[in-house]
């Protein structure tokens, strides 16, 4: 993410198949909240813009 912060995954995905994320940083406190890679490559709290909600499912 830069500036030695670090999005790490967290354990296993989530029931919709999306992997989640913590942040870590060395040096510095981080928001302690779960988020989401997006289609772009970036990373979002919000669920509903992460790249795997987007995806089809197959069942």
């Amino acid at each position: 993410m830069g500036n030695g912060v670090y999005a790490v995954p967290i354990e296993d995905v989530d029931e919709d198949g999306c992997q989640r994320y913590r942040l870590w940083a060395a040096d510095r406190m981080v928001i302690q909240a779960i988020h989401y890679r997006k289609a772009d490559g970036s990373f979002s709290m919000n669920k509903n813009e992460a790249a795997c909600m987007a995806a089809p499912k197959s069942r």
